[in-house]
């Protein structure tokens, strides 16, 4: 039976509305909007179009200390060591009945904010660990509803504090999850050193993740992160290590923050900033001007480090205020970081949901996708952006398949005069309202929408991509030309420029209208080039090792890197496959069309057509089509011409075949029906533009004596330039088409730009994202005009 059914909820980035079953707590189906399932949901809720996102992840608070404010006095200076001096005084007061209590009140506070997740540090400076282990108990008490981590954290020190080696290990033996530090409290720079080897040990051997209270000082000669990056690298612990605060990077010189930012990146270590708790204790020994006493969030996600914003302390000797949102603490962030740009903003959201669960290695046990736990949120929302602005809160909070909070609609009633009462909801007039009148669903009964028209174009030969006799005597015709008559004759007399085109180029592409509300479209697309694109240059590179392993880094891994993010977002993309690629890593092809992603034609191996001819052209289509067949059993419906070059023969040679679409020309930034000639009885295919400006060859290739400039640009650059594509783009209605390849992209940083680029589609709300497939079906559905292109005339 179904546990709960929503209905008419949005995905980040998809203007369609859809519903999630749950059955057995977890999701079973996201699928469109339409009837109940026949079973009878137990529960239904109505999201009305609102947003369904993940539960919010808290990645750092204290909840040991929480609502102990002013007890037994108040931190009247506001700096670190006073609160510590403070909770000093406060923790001989601690007991079971005192601990759970205020930690189960503040535990039903982050629920009714959206909070799932949350991993507290506990003070274990304490010989009776009292705190600890009612934070276990507390632990087990809440499993059902929230998961909970405990670090055992040595507030008042490891080696400078006595017994404290001892102290942390046997708040291992007790339950800890995660081992903590605070090297910077410690008496020496060799004592902070000493702790944090201490610590990063005894994670390492009880198999635990490490979080370490790293450089909250405003001493620019705090330097702890090194060390602690350093032992994450060598002992292999890498993203199980996280640095918490982390302030005194504010204050580093230019070089030196250049040369760590090389060290977080390869050691994967994550970075947790607390904006409003740093914001209110550091800077306090300063005159003017104030440092924010912040770490440096935006360069780290540039440069590719995994950084999320903690709440830190609600109402406790060091921070006297706070209710445990975490959609406050995204606000504060991102306006003291100076992350205001409308990508930034959904970045600081992501901060607080996917990026924080990445810090507590959620894994598989979190996001919104089949098979996952079903715990989410529905918000009456646009996007992340939206709700940062507003402090939008969660309508219902789902856990575990079960309702564990909701919030009616509260939106203030103002009386002006004159005027009947109306509620006020902070919206610009011309902005959409999806919660409050949802498009209609987009309805899809085949996963490849394009395919009915494709059945049309089909041959009764059972390979269905299998090439009419006409289309063969073409593949055979003789190299030194077609003879007259032949249909390679008429293709080459076809090229020549239609009589009433003259010299005049084409008419521009029409305007088109989006599906579900959408005033844009963009298409993911990754071109699995692998070892064919090298071999096609110059064959004698299969005897050079290091060539053949820089080009076998796409499918091995970048490809699955690739698969992970477009699962985290619930997307789908395409995958432009030649066939030689195919045979050689039919594994790799297997998955990506396991994970539903569209697999089209990347010629057989990525040959330049410049200079086939029609034959020699029809001959390398047929040879990719029957790999695709062979290895994968499917007739692709779209293609991309190797390296986007066509000639005036292609299209006619993939209408021949049965292809739909085909995305290798540059003249638009709408796809078009495209014409194969300008006589009346041509045929046209849908075409789906591309550029070089949106292509990560040009940012990322280089293999010595192969390919590429030498120069390698930065991921941050490439980020930039395209998320200015992406906004202007969408701005003119138009459809936003990415070209990557696995072995540039697929690499750590990179991937990272990606997935921020991906956040930014997904934060305008008005984009419909989708396989290249899809929205050329689309396309096709239109009453648009097919273009011609005429091939120049020259004197």
């Amino acid at each position: 039976m179904t546990d709960l059914l929503v209905r008419g909820g949005r995905l980040p980035g998809r203007p369609d509305l859809l519903d999630v079953v749950v059955r057995d707590g977890r999701i079973a189906e996201i699928r469109p909007a339409g009837p109940p399932p026949a079973d009878g949901p137990a529960t239904v809720l109505d999201a009305a179009g609102g947003l369904l996102t993940p539960p919010y992840v808290e990645p750092h608070v204290h909840l040991d200390s929480v609502l102990t404010a002013g007890e037994p006095s108040w931190n009247e200076s506001g700096t670190l060591w006073e609160g510590i001096a403070r909770w000093t005084e406060r923790k001989p007061l601690l007991s079971r009945d005192d601990v759970v209590g205020r930690v189960l009140q503040v535990l039903r506070w982050y629920v009714a904010n959206g909070v799932l997740h949350v991993r507290t540090h506990v003070d274990v400076t304490d010989p009776s660990l009292v705190a600890l282990r009612a934070m276990a108990e507390v632990r087990d008490i809440v499993r059902d509803v929230l998961d909970l981590q405990i670090v055992a954290f040595p507030q008042e020190g490891v080696c400078s504090f006595p017994g404290g080696e001892r102290l942390l290990a046997e708040a291992v033996r007790a339950g800890a999850d995660v081992v903590g530090a605070i090297p910077h409290y410690e008496d020496t720079r060799e004592d902070g050193v000493r702790s944090l080897e201490y610590a990063v040990a005894l994670a390492a051997e009880h198999g635990l993740m490490v979080d370490v209270h790293c450089d909250e000082i405003d001493d620019e000669q705090s330097r702890f992160i090194e060390v602690l990056a350093a032992q994450a690298l060598r002992t292999g612990l890498r993203d199980r290590v996280t640095a918490s605060h982390t302030t005194a990077m504010g204050s580093y010189n230019g070089a030196y923050a250049y040369k760590l930012q090389r060290l977080l990146l390869r050691s994967g270590v994550n970075l947790v900033c607390n904006p409003m708790v740093n914001l209110h204790l550091q800077g306090r020994f300063d005159a003017y001007p104030k440092r924010r006493g912040l770490t440096r969030v935006k360069e780290m996600l540039a440069a590719g480090v995994n950084v999320a914003f903690g709440h830190d302390d609600v109402m406790d000797p060091w921070f006297p205020l706070g209710t445990a949102n975490p959609v406050q603490v995204a606000l504060v962030g991102s306006l003291a970081t100076q992350l205001t740009g409308m990508a930034e903003i959904a970045e600081c959201h992501r901060m607080v949901t996917d990026r924080a669960a990445a810090v507590l290695g959620l894994g598989d046990r979190y996001g919104l996708a089949e098979g996952r736990p079903a715990s989410f949120l529905v918000l009456p929302a646009l996007d992340g952006v939206d709700i940062l602005r507003r402090q939008v809160r969660p309508r219902y909070v789902v856990s575990h398949g079960r309702l564990v909070a909701e919030a009616p609609p509260a939106d203030p009633v103002l009386h002006w005069p004159g005027e009947p009462p109306a509620t006020v909801d902070f919206l610009r007039a011309a902005d959409p309202r999806p919660f409050a009148a949802a498009p209609p669903a987009r309805a899809t009964a085949d996963p490849r929408p394009f395919a009915a028209s494709l059945a049309a174009r089909a041959t009764a030969d059972p390979r269905p991509f299998a090439a009419s006799p006409a289309a063969r005597a073409t593949a055979e015709a003789p190299r030194g030309g077609p003879e007259a008559g032949s249909l390679a004759a008429s293709r080459v007399a076809e090229a020549e420029p239609h009589p009433v085109a003259g010299r005049d180029v084409t008419r521009p592409a029409e305007p088109v209208t989006w599906p579900g509300g959408a005033t844009s479209a963009a298409v993911l697309s990754f071109d699995l080039d692998a070892e064919a694109v090298v071999l096609t240059a110059d064959p004698s590179h299969a005897s050079r090792l290091s060539v053949m392993s820089h080009q076998a880094y796409g499918p091995l891994t970048g490809v699955p890197r690739i698969l992970s993010l477009l699962r985290r977002h619930d997307l789908r993309a395409t995958f432009y496959v030649p066939g030689y690629t195919a045979e050689r890593y039919p594994e790799v092809v297997g998955r990506i069309a396991d994970d539903g992603h569209e697999i089209a034609h990347h010629g057989y191996l990525h040959e330049a057509v410049r200079g086939m001819s029609p034959a020699e052209e029809a001959a390398m289509i047929d040879r990719g089509l029957d790999a695709l067949w062979r290895v994968a059993g499917l007739r692709p419906a779209g293609y991309r011409a190797p390296m986007w070059e066509t000639t005036y023969a292609t299209h006619g040679l993939l209408l021949d075949r049965g292809f739909g679409y085909d995305s290798s020309l540059m003249d638009s930034d709408v796809p078009y029906l495209l014409a194969e000639h300008g006589g009346p009885d041509a045929r046209s295919l849908v075409e789906i533009p591309v550029h070089w400006a949106l292509d990560d060859w040009e940012q990322y290739a280089y293999l010595p004596e192969v390919f590429g400039s030498g120069l390698i640009e930065s991921p941050a650059k490439a980020l930039e330039m395209w998320s200015l594509e992406l906004r202007a783009i969408h701005e003119d209605g138009g459809c936003f088409s990415l070209t990557n390849h696995p072995f540039l992209t697929g690499r750590g940083a990179r991937l990272r730009a990606l997935e921020q680029l991906v956040e930014l589609m997904k934060s305008l709300s008005t984009v419909w994202i989708a396989p290249a497939g899809e929205v050329a079906g689309h396309i096709a559905s239109l009453a648009l005009t097919p273009r011609h292109f005429p091939q120049p005339l020259i004197d």
